[in-house]
């Protein structure tokens, strides 16, 4: 009798089974791993904003709202309709560029809004329902982001 060299069928199939095993897993940590840096990266974006923000409250002695001014919060947020204008319309109006926020790499897109012009809410929206808010005390709110 001689004794083979190789390896079985079953050997192999067992093989391949676990290494699809380990590459599923590995595949669901990195897409979440991902997806909780986007949200991250987003809210460093918000943090960026309220600096802009309180630079130009110093200039101007208003908070720039890319919604428009409401007296109303409900109709603020309402209009606050987050989309890549008005997240053009932050990167030119409050950092000088309009590219300045990279929406494709991110994920997300931005707009603000003023209750007044002592007040406002800064917008972050991506990633399906998720939506991320900061206002003027910087404060980040993310409980409509799972």
């Amino acid at each position: 009798m001689t004794k083979s060299s190789g390896f079985t069928l079953i050997e192999l199939l067992v093989v391949v089974a676990i290494i699809g095993i380990l590459s599923a897993v590995g595949t669901v940590s990195y897409n979440g791993y991902v997806e909780g840096s986007k949200k991250k990266a987003a809210e460093n974006v918000l943090m960026q904003i309220g600096l802009a923000q309180t630079d130009h409250y110093a200039d101007c002695a208003s908070y720039f709202s890319s919604a428009g001014e409401y007296c109303d919060t409900a109709a603020a947020e309402e209009e606050c309709d987050a989309n890549a204008t008005t997240t053009s319309t932050i990167g030119t109006q409050l950092f000088g560029k309009a590219n300045y926020i990279d929406v494709e790499a991110g994920g997300f897109v931005y707009c603000t809004y003023t209750q007044n012009v002592t007040a406002y809410t800064a917008v972050a929206k991506g990633l399906g329902d998720c939506k991320i808010t900061t206002d003027n005390t910087g404060a980040i709110d993310k409980s409509e982001c799972n």
